[in-house]
């Protein structure tokens, strides 16, 4: 890892302070006494955007060009009724009547335009009123109807009407797509590992060292524009996605200066206010960070630090006194009533116009920041461990524990994107991005261990501080050259950076009589010691990109090729120390809490002899590192091989080296290395039939691929708890091919409605799966897989129960999945074979009211495979219900209530033997009640 990324991380956090506060305190460089005009101008006929358009005001006689996006901006326009003529090289000329500007405020249009040689329209002008297009969504479905491949989208528009909070929240919403964890996506069923997630375009290292997947609720809706969902793979992506390649885009150059602010509270029925574990927190835990109060101990690492008590010196006892004594004494979890949940956040752009052309020189600001502090938790939990016993019906309970558990979460997330429009041909700007979180997590579970102890209480406490960073600096260029006709040029350099800590992750075991009369110390009868875990992990993405882009006239309509490189390097250590007792049994007096008190550690002051102290202690592989590049160039072609048919077909080479090298506490290789080197073509065809300009049939057939990601490689096997999993990865795991084939009829009758029904089938060579066998959790490659499925989507208006004041919008979709392992009769792992979402909402214009009312609904999917018997375990079916109230207070001033997760139903993993279940773990996690106001300052 390059020394230098963190001192890029810390630049970048200081640049975007600066930018920050000099944004909110510059003045807008265009008069406030007028309005202005926006919009995009759309090709509805073949997709995309037309970059070459001339805007016209025809009462001013003032005028401005498209930019390579299609984006116009017309500033200072005095208030009144106007009339726009849009022209441009190859399209019917369009004419917007009844324009209306009113003063400081922007009026916003998407503008169609049509092919000159179509027949869709026959008049020699399109005229249209504009209040028919500020009343329509024609910018995210005339991209999805006219893109090149399978697409879904969602935006700000929706993110408010359905009351998302986050770009996870935002996914399960989308056709197909579910959330595992509260997190990771899950597209067309199958798992976080077939699918693939950037940032405008830029890959985002992961900051969960036991997944490739990138964890979604780190990203809140405020600095979300669109997240779009493409589900059939075209040459110019990455081709290691399966399921979905998920792009955020964050919110670009404004049109207008604009300013929110937002604050909000929670109450969650089931944590706030109740009694819950918790843990000591540092200074810093509001911020999402450790304090330092958690830091690995200086004296841990003295040279006597570990020498055996029975045989030290005074000198050599005075260090073991002295390194129990730095680290911190709370072994266990309080009690403490759990506090409310609160928000804030703020965001800020302008648009400055720094010369007298407005098209030129257009210097763009945009900049967010989100904080949330949630409590979560619950004190009727579940977990159980069971055997299979030859001979037997029903499986062995060799676990099983009461839970409580309580989560205190602290989450920040900041954007900064700066974009200078030289002209309409040429645009050059920076995306940072940050997110730092931290929770604290404390667990007590109490319950029977028979392995350990027979007919006492066995207890278990845990406290679990995890910190995340992420960080990701994009530079980016957008040109057209007139001198190649019109080619345009994009390119990007990113430097990205995740950090996960988990400073001082103690667990704490003993057993207890029933009535409390006698105790097990913790080392003592097979019962583990207390021990300490201080983690760190450390990825970085570096990704250079270019993209050509040559415009045609004739049958070939674009020709598109490109270069794309990510490195991609990883870094993880552990620390582990144990709690050893130089007493006898009898020292202990049941209360963990005491366990580490000043008089039951290091030197006793009565005896002057060793009690408690702490030794060192080693996993197998405390040590890896990892190293994966893949370079990619790409070749793909647009052809309009006749009126009504479209066909983007093309390839993609991929080059991958992976290299993962695992050390041991000494620093000394294992010499079980995983080295992957492949060489891989990835073909893609995309054919599209407009069956008329509101109706398209879709086919594709693609090849894709999966790489396995650092952890799965690395025999590294991080241990979190009795009752939880010991996570081991597999050196010889291989990468997955698929194939792929999908086809899709779509139509949109009406602006917003959209109707669509697609099937797809998928068949993947050595697919990577998760199997569970005696409390530890691996990977394995499976010869083959095979992935069916249908997806339905409606989306309309029901004009019988609105009227020119307000509106009754319904939409949803349902996806049907059938997956089969080939040889083994059970379907593959992490995919569900029903996802089905609905939502029903009521918008009052005049009165600013929004009521929404979203269903959500997982089937069961394979949580882990059993091995030698053991019965698979599955994650069961869940439903969620949530209410969205949105109502206009004053001008600028909104209330948004929110009821989340009505039904609270289980979340239960299971696992089924002879007809009888058995619950693996089971909890419920409460109905959240949200107030919010928000303000605009215009």
């Amino acid at each position: 890892m390059k020394s230098t990324r963190n001192a890029k991380s810390l630049g970048s956090f200081i640049w975007k302070s600066v930018v920050i506060f000099a944004s909110f305190f510059t003045p807008s460089l265009y008069a406030q006494d007028t309005g202005s005009i926006s919009g995009t101008v759309l090709d509805v006929e073949y997709g995309g955007t037309v970059y070459s358009a001339r805007i016209s005001v025809v009462e001013l006689q003032k005028s401005s060009t498209a930019n390579m996006d299609g984006k116009f901006f017309i500033p200072s326009v005095p208030e009144g009724e106007y009339t726009l003529v849009v022209t441009a090289e190859y399209y019917k000329t369009a004419r917007i009547t009844e324009v209306k500007v009113v003063s400081g405020e922007i009026t916003k249009l998407d503008v169609p335009m049509y092919n000159d040689t179509s027949d869709t329209v026959e008049l020699a002008e399109f005229v249209v009123k504009a209040e028919v297009l500020a009343e329509s969504d024609l910018g995210l479905l005339n991209i999805r109807q006219k893109s090149a491949s399978v697409s879904d989208a969602i935006g700000t528009e929706s993110f408010g009407r359905l009351g998302l909070s986050d770009a996870a929240d935002a996914l399960t919403k989308v056709t197909g797509v579910s959330i595992s964890d509260g997190k990771y996506a899950v597209v067309r069923g199958l798992s976080d590992r077939y699918n693939n997630t950037t940032m405008n375009g830029t890959s985002v290292p992961s900051a969960d060292p036991d997944r490739r997947a990138v964890q979604l609720d780190q990203f809140p809706s405020g600095i979300v524009d669109t997240i779009t969902t493409v589900k059939t793979f075209t040459p110019d992506l990455g081709g290691n996605f399966t399921g979905g390649y998920v792009d955020i885009k964050t919110k670009s150059i404004p049109d207008q200066s604009f300013m929110r602010f937002s604050v909000g509270i929670g109450y969650n029925d089931q944590s706030s206010l109740e009694d819950l574990p918790t843990a000591n927190s540092g200074g810093d835990d509001w911020l999402g960070k450790d304090d330092g109060s958690r830091a690995i101990p200086g004296e841990l690492f003295m040279d006597d630090a570990f020498v055996f008590p029975g045989s030290a010196n005074e000198e050599q006892l005075q260090v073991i006194d002295d390194a129990v004594r730095a680290v911190d004494s709370q072994i266990y979890p309080n009690l403490e009533e759990s506090p409310l949940d609160y928000s804030f956040s703020m965001s800020y752009g302008n648009r400055f116009i720094l010369t007298d052309d407005p098209e030129k020189m257009n210097l763009g600001v945009v900049t967010s920041l989100n904080y949330k502090r949630s409590f979560s938790g619950y004190s009727d939990g579940l977990v159980g461990r069971y055997d299979v016993v030859a001979g037997q019906t029903e499986l062995e309970t060799t676990q099983e524990f009461q839970e409580q558990k309580g989560v205190d979460e602290a989450s920040m997330g900041s954007v900064v994107n700066i974009g200078l429009q030289i002209n309409a041909s040429h645009e050059i700007g920076l995306n940072t991005t940050y997110t730092q979180s931290g929770q604290n997590e404390a667990i007590i579970r109490s319950g029977s261990f028979p392995e350990t102890v027979d007919d006492d209480i066995f207890r278990i406490g845990n406290i679990h501080y995890t910190e995340r960073t992420v960080g990701m600096n994009q530079l980016y260029g957008k040109h057209r050259l007139d001198l190649f006709d019109g080619m345009t040029v994009d390119w990007s350099v990113a430097d990205s950076k995740s950090i996960q800590q988990e400073p001082d992750f103690r667990l704490f075991y003993d057993a207890v009589s029933e009535d409390g009369s006698r105790f097990i110390s913790p080392g003592r009868s097979n019962i583990s010691r207390p021990r300490r875990y201080w983690r760190r992990l450390d990825e970085g993405n570096e990704q250079y990109k270019i993209d050509f882009a040559m415009p045609f006239s004739g049958i070939i309509r674009e020709v598109k090729f490109g270069y794309d490189l990510l490195e991609n390097e990883r870094d993880f250590s552990e620390n582990v120390f144990a709690i050893f007792d130089f007493r006898p049994e009898n020292s202990y007096d049941g209360d963990p809490s005491s366990y580490l008190s000043d008089e039951n550690i290091g030197i006793g002051s009565e005896s002057g002899e060793i009690q408690r102290y702490i030794g060192g202690f080693s996993s197998s592989v405390p040590q890896y590192k990892g190293f994966q590049e893949v370079e990619a160039v790409y070749l793909m072609a647009d052809f309009n091989i006749a009126e009504d048919w479209r066909v983007v077909f093309g390839g993609r080479h991929e080059s991958t080296d992976i290299l993962l090298q695992s050390f041991t506490a000494l620093g000394n290789p294992l010499g079980d290395d995983s080295s992957i080197v492949s060489e891989d073509w990835l073909p893609a065809l995309n054919v599209t039939y407009a069956v008329n300009n509101k109706m398209n049939l879709r086919f594709a057939a693609t090849k894709t691929l999966a790489r396995p990601n650092f952890r799965e490689l690395s025999p590294f096997g991080s241990f979190d708890n009795v009752g939880g999993e010991n996570f081991i990865g597999n050196p010889l795991l291989e990468m997955s091919n698929i194939d792929n084939v999908d086809l899709r009829w779509e139509w949109y009758p009406k602006d917003g409605e959209v109707y669509a029904i697609s099937a797809f089938t998928k068949t993947i060579e050595k697919p990577i799966e998760q199997t569970f066998d005696a409390g530890q959790l691996t990977y394995f490659n499976a010869e083959e897989a095979t992935v069916e499925g249908i997806e339905m989507e409606a989306r309309k208006s029901i004009n019988a129960l609105s009227s020119e004041t307000s509106r009754v919008v319904v939409g949803g979709n349902l996806t049907l999945i059938d997956s089969e392992i080939v040889g083994a009769d059970r379907q593959l792992q992490g995919q569900s074979p029903l996802v089905a979402n609905f939502d029903i909402s009521y918008e009052q214009f005049s009165k600013g009211t929004l009521l929404t009312l979203a269903y959500n609904y997982t089937d069961e999917r394979l949580y882990s495979v059993g091995d030698r018997g053991t019965p698979n375990v599955n994650e069961e079916a869940y439903s969620e219900l949530n209410f969205v109230a949105s109502q206009k207070l004053r001008e600028n001033l909104k209330m948004k209530f929110k009821i989340s997760n009505l039904l609270d139903e289980d979340r239960s993993l299971t696992q089924e033997y002879e007809g009888s279940i058995y619950t693996y773990n089971s909890y419920q996690r409460g109905r959240t009640f949200s107030l919010s106001f928000s303000y605009d300052y215009k």
